[in-house]
């Protein structure tokens, strides 16, 4: 973001347009004069539009840089290429997670591996908070781990996304398996959906 010394002036130049002669900015005001140089007022239209260049400068120049986007992995294919999308809703209560094994590419979200020793293909967790214990407890070494190119996230081993979405883990997991790792068939359990439920009931028979 600009300065406030950069933001007064561009509002005193916008002020000036509109011919007015004070400006208002984070609750005060003043004149337009203090933030205008004679010179830049003979032409504000073309001060504005100075001054409009350097604040947008100013905001790309202030991002974060901007994480590579990670190749797309096409070399695992499970048979059928068929995701499972493991959330914890409370459709899978009492579900045997094992029965997944063979059946499909797993990805697992947030706490998962640690809480029900279950560790999937892959995880997703995109709170700062998590992602940080579970860095702790050595997850990202034993899995695919992913999340957003957030400034929090620093262990280098997760896979961060080469955009931040702002979604929750469940669909960001299944953006995930069909733009990166192109699985074309994602097995959705959000704990929420009857499609979901009738998926999962089945594989219990």
């Amino acid at each position: 973001m600009a300065g406030r010394r950069a933001q007064w002036r561009l509002a005193s130049a916008q002020a000036a347009v509109r011919g007015e002669t004070t400006v208002s900015l984070f609750g005060k005001t003043g004149e337009v004069s203090a933030w205008l140089t004679p010179e830049q007022l003979t032409d504000p239209k073309k001060t504005l539009a100075e001054f409009e260049k350097t604040v947008k400068f100013s905001s790309r120049a202030n991002l974060p840089p901007v994480e590579p986007v990670p190749p797309k992995d096409t070399e695992y294919k499970p048979e059928g290429e068929v995701c499972f999308i493991i959330a914890n809703g409370e459709s899978r209560r009492n579900f045997d997670l094992n029965k997944l094994k063979g059946k499909g590419y797993t990805f697992g979200m947030n706490v998962l591996p640690v809480v029900e020793n279950f560790w999937p293909d892959a995880l997703m967790s995109v709170d700062i908070a998590t992602v940080k214990w579970l860095s702790e407890k050595d997850v990202p070494a034993k899995l695919e781990h992913w999340s957003y190119p957030r400034g929090g996230v620093k262990d280098p081993r997760i896979k961060r996304i080469a955009k931040d979405w702002g979604w929750s883990s469940g669909p960001t997991a299944t953006r995930v398996a069909l733009e990166y790792k192109k699985l074309c068939q994602p097995n959705l359990n959000t704990g929420v959906t009857h499609v979901a439920e009738l998926k999962i009931h089945a594989l219990k028979e």
